[in-house]
């Protein structure tokens, strides 16, 4: 499976703001980081889900492109 560059960056970030929420919102029960950084997760899951719908469109187009084209070629021939 093929992900993008911000896909990638998108899945190693939720590790780290995870801790983040863990560390400082939840230990010291600041809720006001903890929605501020639930936020945050949610636009980066977003960028996320974007992103693979994208790359699932361009994909599947270039894939039927290259069938189209080989069957045309395959019928050049016969």
């Amino acid at each position: 499976m093929q992900q993008s560059l911000a896909q990638n960056v998108a899945l190693l970030w939720f590790p780290a703001l995870n801790a983040v929420v863990i560390d400082t919102g939840v230990v010291r029960g600041d809720t006001e980081v903890i929605i501020r950084l639930g936020g945050q997760m949610l636009a980066v899951m977003l960028v996320q889900v974007l992103c693979a719908l994208g790359a699932l469109h361009f994909g599947a187009r270039t894939v039927l492109a290259v069938g189209r084209d080989l069957r045309a070629a395959v019928f050049d021939q016969v």
